[in-house]
C-alpha cells in the first residue's frame, strides 16, 4: 500500500517537474470521463475523474451518465479507456480556462456499455465556435481498439470552454443513438506554433499566387504526426506536450528511399524546442547514392477528407555527417503535383548542420466532402543537375493538420448508419441542474404585456390612419406582427397540402389574411434551422426599410415561443427555378424574351439594394430566391444572410464569416471571408447562365466535366462551343447579337478577379441592350464596353419602354435601333491578349457587318504635328521587336526600346525611342492616347513622337524614359539597393501633381482614370511624365459633374464612388492621387496578399494613421532611414487623407494639391538652407534638381 502511494507521488511529481522546465504551460487537464478518483498513466499523467471533481473550472450540464468499460475488457486498457461518459441526450464540459491556444485532444473506446448498444454511437461535438466532428461515427475505426482525436483551437480572453455532445437525430439514424467520450485533454500551446504568428505574412498555399492566415478564429485537426524513417514516438517521450508520434511505414511508397538515424546533438532555432522532440530530428529518410534517375524519389500518400484546406508541416534537420554546407543537397518539393518548392536546400535555411527546421504549406483537397478521402501526395524530387554530388532528398519529420473551413466546421461527412429497431431505453441516472428566478418570470410577463398592448394601439392606429407601404422607403420596418393564432387559421393549422416549398430554413404555406382578401406566402422556420433568431430579424429589418418593385414584399411577422414566421406577398408563379428545372414546363411559357425580362428586374432589384443608403449584399441570390408573380415581374427575396455594406465608403469589402449556397459561393469570398458587392455579381453571373441553359448551379447527374454550370460555361465559352449551353427548348430564337451581348456580360460576372466584374447597374444596361437586339432581330453591333453619358442618351427611349416591358407588360412593339446609336465611345479592353470571357471571338457565325468602327483615319488627322512610321521603319528600330528590347508589359501590349537612325541631334546619330505595340482589339486605347497627345503637350506628360497604322498594326512611338517607371523604383529589386531620397519623392509628386492638373484644365477636361505608380515614368533627371492614356476620358464639359462609364482601371486606385456607381468625376483622379501619395510614403503597394490579411489593402490599413503623428512615424518607408523632414511627411500624409476623402466634392482640386505641394517644398527648402548650406542627401543624386 505504501508502495503504491508512494509510486503515485512520485508520478505527481514528475508532472510538476515537466511542467515547471518548460515553462511553457498553463494548462494541462487530463480528465477521465465518467471516473470517480484519480488515476495515473503510465505516461506519467495523472487522470482526474470528472464525477467526484469539485474545482470551479469545471462544470458538466446536461443529461448524461457515468459508464464502465466491460470488466473483461478494461482488464487490458490503460487508463484512461476504463471509463466513460454517455448519452442520449447533449451534454457539455466548460472548463474554466486561461485564454490562448491550446490542444484538445477526445480520447475514445467503442464497447457495450450497460444499456447502449456499440454499433450505436453517433453524435456531433461542437465548441462555441466551431463543430469539431459531424455526424461522428466512432465504430467505424476499423481495427482500433481505442484511439483519440487531437484540435488545435484559440480560446479568447473572459471565455469558457465549452465541449458539447450532441447524438444525432437526423433522417436515416435510428433514434437509439448516443453520444460517449472516455477522456478529455487540454494542454496550452505555445503561441505561434501552430496558428501564424502576428507580423508574419501567412502559410503560402501550393498552387496558388496567395498566402493563408490561420487566425485565431481557424481550429485546425491532426490527421497525422509522422516521425520519418524512425520509430513511433509515444506521448510518454514528448513530455512537454503529450504528442503521440507515428512511424512513416504505413505512408510510404518505397522507391529507393532508406531510413537514417544519427545520434546528434539537435540545436533548435531560436531555442523552440517544443517545435518536436529530438528524437524525430535524429532520423530521417533520403535517397541514396545509387539515385541516377527521375524514378528516384521520396514519396508520401495521405489519406485526407475532401473539400477542406490542409497545413502540412515537413520537418528538417541534416544529420548526415557530410552534409555541412549550402548547395550539397538540392531537391524539389511537390504537393499535390504541385511544386512547393523549386530549391529546397536544409543547411541555407537551418543555418548550419544538426540545426532543425520546419516548412509549412496549405494545401487545398478540392471536391465534395460527400465523396469521402482521396490521397495526399508528398514527393521530394533531387534536383538531377547536381545528383553527382551526392545531393538528394531529405525529411524528418511531416505533421498534417485539417483547417477549419469559413463556414467553421472540421466536420467530415459520415455514411449513414444503418436503422436498426431499437431497443427500449434503459433508465440513466441524470445530472439535472434546476434554477428558478422568481424576479426574470415576473420581468418576462410584465414585457409580454407591454407588447401586446403596444401592439393593439399601433395596429388600431394604422388602422384607422389607413396606412399603406407602396413604393420605396426607408424608415423603420413598417410591418404587421400577427399572432400565432392568425397563422394557424391563415394556413389552416400548417395544412400540408398548403405547402409550396420547403428548405432548410422550414417550410412555406400558402395563406390568406384580412378574412380571405389577400393572399400570404407564410414562411415557418423549424427548430434547429440553418437560419435562427438572427437570421429572421435580420429578414424582417432589411425587408421593412428596403422597398423596391423587384424586391420581395414584407408584410408582416409572427414570433411565439419557438414559432418564428414571416408573412410575403404571394408570388403564384413560384421562383425561377421552379420554371427552369424543377417543375415540368411548357417549353413556351419562358421565352428568351421572358428570361430576359426576369433577368433585368432581378438585375435592378440588386443594383438597388446595392446603391441603397445600407448599401446591402445579398450574399444568397440563386434562382430559387428570385420569384414570379402573376405577370412573370421578378422579385428577390430570402434575406436572411444579407449584410450591411461597409459604412465607410472607401472601404471595399466586409469580413465575415462565409455563407452562401455552393455553386453560387464566389472563390474569392470563399478563400479570404471578404464579402463584397462583386460577391453578388458572381452569384447572379451563375443565374444568367441558368436562364440560357435551363439548368441548376450544380448537377450530380450529368457528366462529370458538367457538375458545376460556372466551370462547364468557362470551357465552352473558351472553346467557342456556345451552342451547348443554351437550353434545348430555346435552339434557334435567339439573335446571335443579344447572345454575344448576354454571353459577354455573364461571363464577366463570375470573373475569376473580383475587381474585373461589372457593378450592377453596368450588368442592368448591358441586359437591357440585349432585350433591345433580341426584338430588333440582330440589328446593330454590341458594344461591351460603353455606357457613356452620350450614348446612354441616344437609347433613353429604348431602355425607357424596356423598363416599362420588363414590369408586368406584355408590349409587342418592336423598335430599332441602329448601329450608330449603339456604336462604342469608351471600349477599352482590359488587355492585350484575349480572356476567356472575350466571346467576340468565338462566334464564326453571322459576323457583323463591317461598318467604319475599325479603325477611322479621319479621328488621326487632326495631329499634324505626330509622325506617321511605317510598320518596317518601326521593326528595324526595335530589331524585329526583339525580345531583349521589351522595356515591358501591360494591359494594352508589349513596350520595347528602338533607335531611329537619322537623328542628327543625338550625338550617336540615333534616336533612342519607346514602341508600344497593341492588338488589334486594342484600338480604342490607342485612338484615345493619339487623340489626348496629339493635341496635348506638357513637361510632365509623356510626349508621343508619332504612330503607325498599317493593316492590324498598331504602334505607339514615345520619347525614351531612362529611369523606367516609377513602380521598379519604389517596389522592384532597384528599389532595394537604392531607395529613392525625400527630396527626390517630393520632386515627383509634384511633376505628377502638376501633370494631372494640367489634363483636368485642359480646353477639353481629361479625366485620367488609371493614375498609378506604374503609369508614372521618369526621365534622366528623375522628372515625373503620365504616361499610357489608354483609359482616359476627355470632352467632360463644366456643367457635368460626372459622366456614367464602366469601371476600368487599377484596384486598389479607383475611387470608391465609381467602383460602387460607374460615375467618373475629375476628383477620381484625386483619389488616386491620394492613394499614390501613400505609397510614396510608406514605401508599400496599395494591394500586397503577401502582408497579414488585415494589411492585404495598404488604405484600408494606414488610413487611421495618416491623421496620428506617433502612428505615422512607425509607417514611413524604412529605406529613408530616418533621412525626411517629420513636419513635411505629416502634411502630406494629411494632404493624402484628404483626397481620400468618401465624397468627391470633399476632395481638394489637383491645383490646390500643385499649391499644397510646392509649399511644402519651399518650406523644407527653406529649414534646410537655415541649417545646412550643403545638402548631402543630394551627392548621391548629382542630377536631382527640379528642373524649371
Amino acid at each position: 500500500m505504501f508502495l503504491s502511494q508512494l509510486f503515485i507521488l512520485l508520478l505527481c511529481i514528475q508532472t510538476i517537474i515537466i511542467s515547471v522546465a518548460t515553462n511553457i504551460h498553463e494548462e494541462n487537464i487530463a480528465i477521465s470521463c465518467g471516473a470517480s478518483g484519480n488515476s495515473p498513466a503510465p505516461d506519467g499523467r495523472l487522470w482526474i475523474g470528472d464525477s467526484t471533481f469539485t474545482s470551479s473550472f469545471l462544470h458538466l450540464t446536461g443529461k448524461s451518465i457515468n459508464s464502465r468499460v466491460p470488466c473483461q475488457v478494461a482488464l487490458l486498457d490503460p487508463v484512461p479507456y476504463k471509463s466513460a461518459r454517455t448519452s442520449r441526450h447533449q451534454f457539455t464540459y466548460k472548463f474554466s480556462v486561461k485564454p490562448g491556444h491550446k490542444f484538445l485532444r477526445l480520447h475514445f473506446k467503442p464497447a457495450s456499455y450497460k444499456g447502449f448498444i456499440k454499433s450505436k454511437p453517433i453524435f456531433t461535438v461542437k465548441t462555441d465556435q466551431h463543430t469539431l466532428l459531424s455526424d461522428f461515427i466512432p465504430t467505424l475505426a476499423a481495427g482500433i481498439n481505442y484511439f483519440k482525436k487531437e484540435f488545435c483551437i484559440n480560446v479568447k480572453e473572459s471565455e469558457t470552454l465549452s465541449i458539447t455532445f450532441i447524438p444525432s437525430r437526423k433522417s436515416g439514424f435510428s433514434e437509439d443513438t448516443y453520444a460517449f467520450v472516455n477522456a478529455i485533454e487540454i494542454v496550452s500551446i505555445p503561441s505561434g506554433l501552430y496558428f501564424t504568428p502576428d507580423g508574419d505574412q501567412g502559410v503560402p498555399v501550393v498552387g496558388r499566387n496567395f498566402r493563408f492566415y490561420i487566425d485565431n478564429s481557424t481550429a485546425l485537426e491532426t490527421i497525422q504526426r509522422i516521425n520519418v524513417g524512425g520509430n513511433s514516438i509515444s506521448s510518454l517521450e514528448d513530455a512537454t506536450m503529450f504528442r503521440d508520434w507515428e512511424d512513416d511505414t504505413n505512408y510510404l511508397i518505397q522507391v529507393g528511399a532508406f531510413s537514417i538515424n544519427r545520434a546528434v546533438d539537435i540545436r533548435y532555432a531560436s531555442s523552440a524546442t517544443h517545435i518536436a522532440p529530438k528524437e524525430v530530428y535524429q532520423t530521417a529518410r533520403s535517397m541514396g547514392a545509387h539515385c541516377h534517375s527521375n524514378f528516384c524519389n521520396l514519396t508520401w500518400n495521405i489519406p485526407l477528407d475532401l473539400g477542406f484546406r490542409y497545413l502540412v508541416r515537413l520537418h528538417f534537420c541534416e544529420i548526415e555527417p557530410t552534409m555541412i554546407n549550402e548547395g550539397q543537397r538540392n531537391f524539389t518539393i511537390v504537393i499535390n503535383n504541385q511544386n512547393a518548392e523549386d530549391d529546397a536546400d536544409v543547411i541555407k535555411w537551418s543555418g548550419g548542420h544538426g540545426i532543425s527546421v520546419y516548412r509549412d504549406y496549405v494545401a487545398i483537397m478540392e471536391g465534395d466532402r460527400r465523396e469521402g478521402k482521396r490521397n495526399l501526395t508528398i514527393v521530394l524530387q533531387p534536383n538531377f543537375a547536381s545528383i553527382g554530388k551526392h545531393a538528394n532528398a531529405i525529411l524528418n519529420g511531416l505533421e498534417v493538420f485539417k483547417i477549419s473551413n469559413p463556414d467553421n466546421n472540421l466536420g467530415s461527412v459520415s455514411p449513414v448508419h444503418p436503422v436498426t429497431s431499437s431497443t427500449p431505453e434503459k433508465s440513466e441516472e441524470t445530472v439535472l441542474f434546476y434554477t428558478k428566478n422568481q424576479i426574470a418570470t415576473a420581468l418576462t410577463f410584465i414585457v409580454t404585456l407591454i407588447n401586446v398592448a403596444v401592439y393593439y394601439i399601433r395596429h388600431n392606429a394604422e388602422i384607422k390612419s389607413g396606412k399603406t407601404y407602396n413604393g420605396i422607403s426607408s424608415g423603420e420596418h413598417q410591418c404587421r406582427q400577427f399572432s400565432l393564432d392568425e397563422m394557424e387559421r391563415s394556413t389552416n393549422n400548417f395544412d400540408p397540402q398548403l405547402v409550396i416549398g420547403s428548405g432548410g430554413y422550414g417550410t412555406v404555406y400558402k395563406g390568406d389574411i384580412d378574412g380571405g382578401e389577400t393572399t400570404v406566402a407564410v414562411k415557418r422556420s423549424k427548430p434547429g434551422s440553418s437560419q435562427g433568431e438572427k437570421e429572421f430579424w435580420t429578414e424582417i429589418n432589411m425587408l421593412s426599410t428596403h422597398r423596391h418593385e423587384n424586391l420581395l414584399s414584407l408584410i408582416g411577422y409572427c414570433i411565439e415561443g419557438h414559432e418564428m414566421l414571416l408573412v410575403y406577398d404571394y408570388m403564384p408563379r413560384g421562383s425561377l427555378a421552379d420554371n427552369l428545372y424543377k417543375m415540368d414546363r411548357n417549353s413556351s411559357s419562358l421565352s428568351w424574351e421572358r428570361r430576359l425580362k426576369i433577368a433585368i428586374g432581378a438585375a435592378r432589384g440588386l443594383d438597388f439594394l446595392h446603391t441603397s443608403q445600407n448599401r446591402v449584399i445579398h450574399r444568397d441570390i440563386k434562382s430559387s430566391n428570385i420569384l414570379l408573380d402573376e405577370n412573370w415581374e421578378s422579385k428577390i427575396s430570402d434575406f436572411g444572410l444579407s449584410k450591411m455594406g461597409p459604412g465607410n465608403e472607401s472601404a471595399t469589402h466586409v469580413s465575415t464569416q462565409v455563407k452562401g449556397t455552393f455553386g453560387y459561393l464566389d472563390p474569392e469570398y470563399f478563400l479570404t471571408n471578404r464579402l463584397t458587392w462583386k460577391t453578388d455579381v458572381y452569384a447572379f453571373g451563375v443565374v444568367l447562365f441558368e436562364l440560357l441553359s435551363g439548368r441548376p448551379a450544380v448537377d450530380m447527374s450529368l457528366p462529370e466535366e458538367q457538375h458545376g454550370l460556372v466551370a462547364w460555361a468557362k470551357q465552352c465559352i473558351k472553346e467557342g462551343e456556345i451552342n451547348k449551353l443554351i437550353d434545348q427548348n430555346l435552339l434557334g430564337s435567339i439573335s446571335s447579337t443579344c447572345l454575344k451581348a448576354f454571353i459577354g456580360i455573364s461571363a464577366k460576372c463570375f470573373d475569376g478577379r473580383p475587381q474585373e466584374r461589372p457593378a450592377m447597374s453596368e450588368v442592368v444596361k448591358s441586359l437591357e441592350l440585349a432585350l433591345v437586339f433580341q426584338k430588333n432581330e440582330g440589328e446593330g453591333i454590341i458594344s461591351f464596353e460603353d455606357t457613356s453619358t452620350s450614348s446612354q442618351l441616344q437609347i433613353e427611349g429604348e431602355r425607357a419602354s424596356i423598363k416599362e416591358d420588363c414590369n408586368g407588360g406584355d408590349t409587342t412593339e418592336r423598335s430599332a435601333i441602329s448601329r450608330e446609336k449603339v456604336k462604342s465611345e469608351d471600349k477599352s479592353p482590359y488587355t492585350a491578349s484575349p480572356r476567356w470571357w472575350d466571346v467576340r471571338s468565338h462566334f464564326r457565325k453571322a459576323p457583323p457587318k463591317p461598318v467604319n468602327l475599325v479603325y477611322p483615319d479621319s479621328q488621326i488627322s487632326q495631329h499634324p504635328n505626330l509622325r506617321i512610321f511605317s510598320f518596317s521603319e518601326l521593326k528595324a528600330a526595335t530589331r524585329k521587336f526583339s525580345n531583349d528590347t521589351v522595356l515591358g508589359e501591360g494591359g494594352f501590349g508589349k513596350v520595347y526600346k528602338g533607335y531611329l537612325a537619322e537623328s542628327l541631334s543625338s550625338k550617336s546619330g540615333r534616336t533612342v525611342i519607346a514602341v508600344k505595340q497593341l492588338s488589334s482589339e486594342s484600338f480604342q486605347g490607342w485612338q484615345s492616347e493619339v487623340s489626348i497627345l496629339g493635341r496635348l503637350s506638357h513637361p510632365n506628360l509623356i510626349k508621343l513622337l508619332g504612330y503607325c497604322q498599317e493593316d492590324k498594326e498598331l504602334l505607339l512611338v514615345y520619347e525614351f524614359m531612362p529611369k523606367g517607371s516609377l513602380n521598379n523604383h519604389l517596389f522592384g529589386r532597384r528599389s532595394v539597393a537604392l531607395s529613392l531620397p525625400w527630396n527626390v519623392r517630393v520632386q515627383i509628386m509634384i511633376g505628377a501633381a502638376r501633370g494631372l492638373a494640367f489634363l483636368h484644365a485642359s480646353e477639353k477636361q481629361v479625366i485620367y482614370r488609371d493614375f498609378k505608380a506604374s503609369n508614372l515614368l521618369l526621365d534622366g533627371s528623375y522628372n515625373a511624365k503620365i504616361a499610357d492614356f489608354g483609359l482616359a476620358k476627355q470632352g467632360i464639359s463644366a456643367s457635368q459633374s460626372h459622366v456614367t462609364t464602366q469601371v476600368l482601371g487599377t484596384y486598389g486606385y479607383a475611387a470608391p464612388e465609381y467602383i460602387a456607381t460607374g460615375h467618373l468625376y475629375v476628383k477620381s483622379d484625386v483619389y488616386a492621387f491620394g492613394v499614390f501619395l501613400v505609397e510614396m510614403l510608406t514605401g508599400l503597394r496599395v494591394i500586397d496578399l503577401n502582408r497579414p490579411s488585415n494589411q492585404h489593402n495598404l488604405i484600408d490599413w494606414i488610413k487611421p494613421h495618416l491623421s496620428d503623428k506617433r502612428k505615422l512615424k512607425d509607417r514611413i518607408d524604412s529605406r529613408l532611414g530616418g533621412k525626411y523632414p517629420s513636419r513635411a511627411a505629416v502634411q502630406i500624409a494629411q494632404l493624402a487623407l484628404s483626397c481620400l476623402g468618401n465624397e468627391p466634392k470633399s476632395r481638394p482640386s489637383m491645383k490646390e494639391i500643385v499649391e499644397k505641394l510646392e509649399q511644402i517644398e519651399v518650406t523644407n527648402e527653406r529649414s534646410k538652407d537655415h541649417a545646412s548650406p550643403s545638402n548631402p542627401r543630394n551627392r548621391a543624386y548629382p542630377l536631382l534638381r527640379r528642373a524649371e
